[in-house]
């Protein structure tokens, strides 16, 4: 058979597409990705904007919960190519660090897609405009397992900037392994190997889910939440240098919102705002109607805590119909909470809200980025 040029091109193609058939077919998640992305691009989604007429002031004035929300996510694009991030650490680091003064820690979840929910690092000058590390993700595990739940803790005394995340094994095989593990950086650009700081081979891989941690002086203190069975439970560990791990106790609060629905804590946050410490936490409502908010509580001596008081709840029909796990952190004289959220089609995002104190929050209208 006489091939022509027209063959040879058409045989190239098909080649390809095969070769490309049998690659999506072998790796599921980036099938599924491909799925959804087309989907994106046949059905796109919109996303009504959380804004409204009133100035900042005319809102302070006259203050309600909606305003918290921001308008739109963060347009940060992760090694995956889309802007589906979650589970924000912020940190503002007032004498730089690596050159910068914002960092974060961030796991891409695109479409609940767990294979790709790999800690990545962003910096940034303002909190605003954030920019990828060359190196993302700082981990890709192998296998059939997971990453979630990112950290970030910067350590004055040994100049580090510390990356913690969890890894679960594959839950297909018994018994399943919870893992935290750490990399630590001392540009934010380089990271080291991965060391395991906590390795819960009790087959039970809900006892360490999103880690919160401190570093105070000589050891860490580590709040998780735990699920036994139909509970959530806040506990606070303690874990020296040498890596001794001793369980404090459970924190026992109550959510309850202005109209008396009950919520149970998911995801937490928590920062030393001078002499307390403040806790952010993403519950799930106990009974009823779907509803993820953020409640926010304080202490002083990490014993007697102040009411938790709703600070943010999802919008009807934008980006953020369901708030996720997110991190608040204090710059100056204002604070801001970084809150991971998903649109009601399960799209994820992260955006930002900002007070000069530790409520009524009002959400950012606009970013600059990539």
């Amino acid at each position: 058979m006489k091939l022509t040029l027209k063959k040879v091109i058409l045989l190239l193609l098909l080649a390809v597409l095969a070769g490309f058939s049998v690659f999506i077919a072998a790796n599921r998640p980036y099938r599924w990705l491909l799925i959804y992305s087309l989907r994106d691009m046949t059905h796109p989604e919109t996303f009504p904007e959380n804004t409204n007429t009133l100035s900042v002031e005319e809102m302070r004035s006259d203050y309600r919960l909606e305003y918290a929300n921001a308008a739109d996510p963060i347009p940060l694009r992760s090694f995956i190519g889309n802007t589906q991030n979650i589970h924000p650490k912020v940190l503002y680091i007032e004498e730089g660090f690596g050159g910068h003064q914002f960092w974060m820690a961030y796991t891409p979840y695109p479409w609940y897609i767990d294979r790709f929910e790999n800690p990545c690092i962003a910096y940034s000058d303002d909190g605003y405009t954030w920019k990828n590390i060359g190196g993302n993700p700082v981990d890709d595990p192998k296998g059939s397992g997971y990453d979630s739940d990112t950290h970030l803790v910067y350590r004055k005394d040994t100049g580090l900037l510390e990356c913690w995340y969890r890894y679960v094994t594959d839950t297909s095989k018994r018994p399943v392994r919870e893992l935290i593990c750490r990399r630590t950086s001392s540009d934010g650009i380089r990271w080291s190997d991965e060391e395991v700081m906590i390795d819960n081979s009790t087959g039970d891989y809900v006892e360490f889910v999103s880690p919160a941690l401190i570093w105070d002086t000589d050891h860490y203190d580590i709040w998780v939440i735990q699920i036994v069975e139909d509970r959530n439970i806040m506990v606070r560990y303690r874990m020296n240098e040498d890596k001794t791990i001793q369980r404090i106790g459970e924190i026992s609060l109550k959510y309850i919102s202005d109209t008396g629905e009950a919520f149970k804590p998911w995801h937490i946050d928590v920062i030393r705002d001078d002499e307390q410490y403040i806790f952010l936490i993403m519950c799930k409502q106990l009974e009823g109607k779907k509803q993820w908010p953020l409640f926010i509580t304080d202490t002083v001596d990490l014993e007697n805590y102040s009411s938790p008081v709703m600070v943010l709840h999802g919008s009807e029909n934008g980006w953020d119909h369901d708030i996720y796990r997110s991190s608040i952190v204090k710059v100056k004289d204002e604070y801001r909470i970084y809150y991971s959220a998903m649109s009601a089609g399960g799209k994820h995002g992260t955006g930002i809200t900002v007070s000069d104190h530790p409520g009524d929050f009002i959400g950012v209208r606009s970013y600059t980025g990539e």
